[in-house]
């Protein structure tokens, strides 16, 4: 693993030659009580020519590690903002990561994605919506954009794409929520694409057939 003058601790999912022209390329934030292999999966969906990192989060846990600490309201339910000091440290952590690997690896500052699933969603949206002319498109599967986001009005997110999947029967994240961020992404003029499913809290395989077309549009 990797781990050289980088906040923090990766695995480089899918890497290429060192040439003259940067590469493009998408980080991945995997989800609650999971790892930097988590994702790993999904990079057979991408081009070949792309750079893919996964970051690990850095509070651990019993098992795994999250991007900051859940606290579940009196009915069981996960609050639509997330504790404000954990999540800005680890947004904080994840650009300044996303600086270093950028030089590290010649990577194109214009060309960098995202790629979040759950609480990796969230943080995802999050950096967009904070920090648009630092990465180019998102993908979130089964997360939602924290309410302290809702009034970001930066000229970058016009147009930037984003693909949000979500599962109908998911307990954890329910559906309302993801719309409701959908909407509010709309709004700030983001190009969202929405894929549901009937499931739960994961990634179903009709969710990755239409990524694929996204990506084929979307991703440089």
């Amino acid at each position: 693993m990797e781990s050289l003058e980088i906040p923090l601790d990766f695995e480089v999912l899918q890497s290429q030659n060192p040439t003259e022209q940067p590469s493009s390329a998408v980080f991945f934030l995997h989800g609650y009580g999971a790892n930097e292999l988590d994702l790993s999966s999904l990079s057979r969906h991408f081009p070949s020519d792309i750079f893919i990192i996964s970051l690990r989060a850095p509070f651990p846990l019993s098992s795994g590690y999250c991007w900051y600490p859940i606290n579940l309201s009196p009915t069981g339910e996960i609050p639509d903002q997330p504790e404000p000091d954990s999540l800005n440290q680890s947004i904080d952590l994840i650009n300044k990561s996303r600086d270093a690997v950028i030089e590290l690896y010649n990577l194109e500052p214009h060309k960098i994605g995202l790629l979040g699933f759950s609480q990796g969603t969230i943080l995802s949206l999050s950096l967009l919506c904070k920090s648009p002319s630092d990465y180019s498109w998102c993908i979130g599967f089964s997360g939602y954009l924290p309410t302290s986001f809702f009034n970001s009005s930066h000229a970058g997110l016009l147009n930037k794409p984003v693909f949000l999947s979500a599962g109908i029967a998911d307990e954890l994240i329910p559906l309302h929520k993801i719309d409701k961020t959908k909407k509010k992404l709309e709004e700030l003029g983001c190009d969202v694409t929405f894929s549901s499913h009937p499931g739960g809290h994961y990634i179903e395989q009709s969710t990755l057939m239409e990524l694929q077309q996204w990506i084929s549009k979307h991703v440089p």
